[in-house]
């Protein structure tokens, strides 16, 4: 844990994703769109798991100094 509080170090996330995120499920690519782990097999029905999320692009501040910062996702 880094406990780097500025904005350029977050990213808003629903418990969920956020546990998906940090179990290397999901990642962000260097175009800011979501990735799934092509390991990952996920039952139910299509359009309500995470692989609805995949190659979507992040919605990103409109200045970029608020963007969340690569190096951030570059441990992923």
């Amino acid at each position: 844990m880094s406990h780097d509080d500025t904005i350029g170090n977050g990213l808003a996330l629903t418990p969920t994703l956020h546990r998906a995120f940090d179990r290397h499920i999901l990642r962000i690519d260097h175009d800011y769109r979501v990735r799934v782990a092509s390991s990952f097999r996920e039952l139910g029905g299509a359009g309500h798991g995470l692989r609805q999320f995949e190659g979507a692009k992040l919605r990103l501040p409109e200045r970029p100094e608020w963007w969340t910062r690569w190096e951030g996702f570059a441990a992923r």
